[in-house]
């Protein structure tokens, strides 16, 4: 933890040394990461089709809602 300045040398209590762990915890996992794993579910999770898929569906979702509620109830 002392890497990083100012570091566990200037906390002077409990909760300092406490907001730091919690600080650095994400800084850690991260640099433990495996990066081809990491790459590999980034290219799953930001696949350019799948973004488009859902954003366009949204847009049919809206579009629908929207004619639903000008055209009134159903008779």
């Amino acid at each position: 933890m002392d890497r990083l300045p100012p570091g566990r040398q200037c906390a002077e209590s409990a909760e300092d040394v406490l907001a730091l762990a919690v600080f650095m915890e994400p800084i850690e996992k991260a640099q433990a990461m495996d990066r081809h794993s990491l790459r590999d579910r980034a290219v799953e999770e930001f696949n350019t089709d799948l973004i488009l898929d859902t954003v366009i569906e949204s847009l049919d979702n809206a579009r629908l809602a929207e004619i639903t509620a000008r055209s009134g109830p159903i008779r």
